[in-house]
């Protein structure tokens, strides 16, 4: 399996007016990091491209949740907007998923709030992969 190589660059200097980035963060580049698998929705076998982290991540909600991930994807299908993609509400339900969980002293025990050093350390972690 050939994993992306990703190339992180420092973040730029914050704007002085409003402490906001000057410019966007860079994006990660490489090769596309998308895995493609195939999920049974309501009995119906589809296949989804999602990064390794959103598939890690969606294995974690259903060992929590006692779900496998056909059951989850199922329960996320017949909840979506008609409009959007069913990759799109998967990950918008894992982020939502996540974030209601976490609370003000994980983020803290995570070095979370210490500033944009943080992002630095993400992308380091994506790098390894």
């Amino acid at each position: 399996m050939q994993t992306a190589h990703a190339t992180v660059t420092p973040l730029p200097p914050r704007h002085a007016d409003h402490g906001m980035l000057a410019t966007p963060i860079p994006r990660i580049r490489g090769r596309s990091s998308l895995l493609s698998k195939n999920v049974m929705i309501a009995g119906h076998r589809t296949s989804m491209r999602l990064e390794p982290e959103m598939w890690e991540a969606l294995a974690d909600i259903g060992l929590r949740e006692r779900a496998n991930v056909h059951e989850i994807c199922t329960a996320v299908a017949a909840r979506k907007h008609p409009d959007a993609s069913l990759t799109a509400a998967i990950r918008v339900f894992i982020m939502a998923y996540f974030r209601a969980a976490a609370t003000h002293e994980g983020h803290t025990r995570a070095g979370h709030g210490a500033g944009l050093p943080v992002l630095n350390e993400t992308h380091e972690r994506i790098k390894m992969r």
